[in-house]
């Protein structure tokens, strides 16, 4: 059974028990209050018989005609005059005062009420007492028919009330149905399902949190499964990037063990397994870096300018050297606020990819500057430049633009995927702008609790 079903029947059952309840006692009170009146009446009169039946008794002693027979006679011409009312008036001899008392007797037929007052005349007729008696019928009939009245009017309210609360339920309890159907669609995973409970009140207000609830949960089903189309890329692109060095490699290795060779032959041979080689080490050591990054612990630091900059100097010398590119730098700070370990390999990374994309004689450009409460850093060069559509991508794991040239110059694909999650870990953004031969920039922001400017 439902919820509503049973509030239903509850709410009905009281009320019914409620509503006779109050029309037996309101018809129970109306009863007898007439009750009441008939009382009142039935003493008045039976006072007035008293006195009439005093005086007539005092007449016949100042006339000497007091005697039983004619006292009795004359209460005869009283009990035949309200005979007629269907009252009875009796004249009886009494031995001590008698209270009026109201008396209940059954008849065969059902119950019929008599109403019964008695009094004693005063001196010196007190050895009498009048006994006034009422059948009280059109009470009895009044009763029976405020009874028929009350138990019509009961049925018709129960009826009228079992379609009305019906009703009712079914309208109060709507909501609450569509909010089960809503949350039974969640649960058979149908997230973008949305509630519709109008109102203000707790089903709507609890409607609206589930719909929220849903939102949420979509949106993470949503992340993870794009977390996870990344993951199975990013093992793609792993075996793709593991299988051309390791199957040039063994084929270098079967090459030296079973063909006859110079030593020429056997040095460009070792040669080439040895760069593989170095190639596979970098890989699993950016691979860990990534690792590691996502892991640990952020312990921000005050980091001094002029340290950074000629350490990370010092790691591309050579290639600078190599590419014969000059690297400029131009900070507006001497100190700011983040990891130093991190921000090196930050910067190395990113100068190394714009030395790889300059041509000889190229400058790279590193500038800093405070905004704020931020400090945002521009890597520029006027190399080759990068397409829109690949900027997209440019810091996805393994990703190349230009494939062959990145392998020839000892690239693994991880450089940016490093540097994007060193810009995370300090809570700040890495932007990327590019125009094909013309050069690209790199602007990080990093957020800083601590600076101070030069």
């Amino acid at each position: 059974m439902r919820i509503w079903q049973k509030i239903y029947i509850a709410a009905l059952v009281l009320f019914l028990v409620f509503m006779n309840t109050g029309m037996f006692l309101a018809a129970g009170l109306i009863f007898r209050y007439n009750l009441e009146r008939e009382m009142i009446t039935a003493q008045t009169e039976c006072f007035f018989v008293c006195q009439n039946l005093e005086h007539d008794f005092t007449i016949l002693k100042q006339n000497g005609r007091y005697q039983e027979d004619i006292i009795y006679s004359v209460a005869r011409s009283y009990e035949n005059y309200y005979k007629q009312s269907h009252i009875s008036v009796t004249l009886t001899k009494r031995t001590e005062e008698t209270e009026t008392i109201v008396k209940s007797e059954t008849k065969t037929g059902g119950e019929v009420i008599y109403l019964t007052v008695e009094k004693g005349l005063s001196e010196p007729f007190e050895d009498y007492a009048v006994s006034y008696g009422k059948e009280l019928t059109e009470l009895e009939e009044i009763w029976s028919m405020i009874k028929r009245i009350f138990a019509v009017i009961s049925l018709c309210l129960s009826v009228l009330l079992c379609f009305v609360l019906y009703a009712f339920m079914k309208r109060f309890f709507k909501p609450l149905n569509d909010l089960n159907k809503g949350v039974a669609a969640l649960a058979d995973g149908d997230y973008g399902y949305q509630i519709t409970c109008r109102g203000r009140n707790e089903i709507a207000e609890l409607s609206v949190h589930i719909n929220k609830m849903a939102e949420t949960i979509q949106r993470q089903m949503e992340a993870l499964k794009e977390e996870n189309e990344k993951k199975q890329q990013l093992m793609d692109n792993m075996a793709h990037e593991l299988r051309t060095p390791l199957t040039s490699i063994l084929g270098y290795a079967e090459y030296l063990q079973f063909a006859k060779t110079t030593k020429e032959e056997q040095h460009e041979a070792l040669s080439y397994i040895m760069g593989e080689s170095r190639r596979l080490a970098k890989m699993g050591e950016m691979m860990l870096s990534m690792n590691l990054y996502r892991q640990e612990e952020f312990f921000s630091e005050t980091v001094h300018v002029k340290k950074l900059t000629e350490h990370v100097g010092k790691l591309l010398a050579q290639k600078l050297e190599e590419k014969k590119v000059r690297l400029s730098v131009r900070i507006e700070a001497e100190t700011f606020w983040g990891e130093e370990v991190l921000l090196i390999n930050l910067f190395r990374n990113l100068i190394e990819n714009a030395v790889r994309a300059s041509k000889e004689g190229n400058m790279v450009e590193w500038t800093g500057r405070q905004a704020k409460e931020e400090m945002i850093f521009c890597v520029a060069d006027h190399g080759i430049g990068i397409e829109e559509e690949a900027l997209k991508h440019i810091t996805e794991p393994f990703y190349r633009i230009d494939k062959a040239r990145s392998r020839a110059e000892g690239g693994v694909g991880l450089g940016l995927s490093v540097a994007s999650l060193i810009v995370k870990k300090h809570g700040g953004t890495i932007a990327f702008a590019s125009e094909k031969g013309v050069g690209t920039t790199v602007t990080v922001t990093l957020p800083q609790r601590n600076f101070t400017t030069s």
